[in-house]
């Protein structure tokens, strides 16, 4: 069977960052996850589903005007509709002591916080719970707090 055209995606301009073309897509193409460079400069595709890679190349060649027909295909837990919305509710919701940073992460399909030394993790992973952020969702890494010039 052939896949079912991939409508005209308009692009949200919701979060005002890159998340909004991966959101976008994942509207249209169910389970996108984002998109990256790897090591050797191919284009990436996360998908949840491979079986959506066709949509998928067609909705970043939409989106992006990437030529696709190399690109790569890996496989995601997380589409970018759940990992950015989770990244914002974090973000709305848990800015605790120590937390400086937080990142929808597309190459490793996380939400990614950036901590010092003096943030709790046990109230970070507290406060993504409380989000229905799944634990294995989310990944605590230590950050330096960002220094005004």
């Amino acid at each position: 069977m052939a896949d079912a055209p991939v409508p005209t995606i308009t692009v949200q301009h919701k979060y005002g960052s890159p998340d909004d073309e991966y959101v976008a897509i994942a509207e249209v193409v169910p389970g996108f996850a984002g998109l990256y460079l790897d090591p050797d400069h191919t284009l990436v595709m996360m998908l949840v589903d491979a079986s959506q890679a066709n949509r998928a190349r067609i909705g970043v060649t939409q989106v992006f005007g990437d030529d696709t027909s190399n690109a790569r295909v890996h496989a995601a837990k997380f589409d970018s509709i759940q990992l950015v919305g989770w990244k914002y509710s974090f973000g709305m919701s848990c800015w605790l002591t120590g937390v400086v940073a937080l990142d929808a992460d597309e190459v490793r399909n996380l939400v990614v916080v950036g901590a010092t030394a003096d943030a709790s993790p046990d109230a970070i992973h507290a406060c993504a719970s409380a989000q229905g952020i799944p634990a294995d969702a989310l990944d605590i890494v230590a950050d330096a707090p960002a220094v005004l010039q």
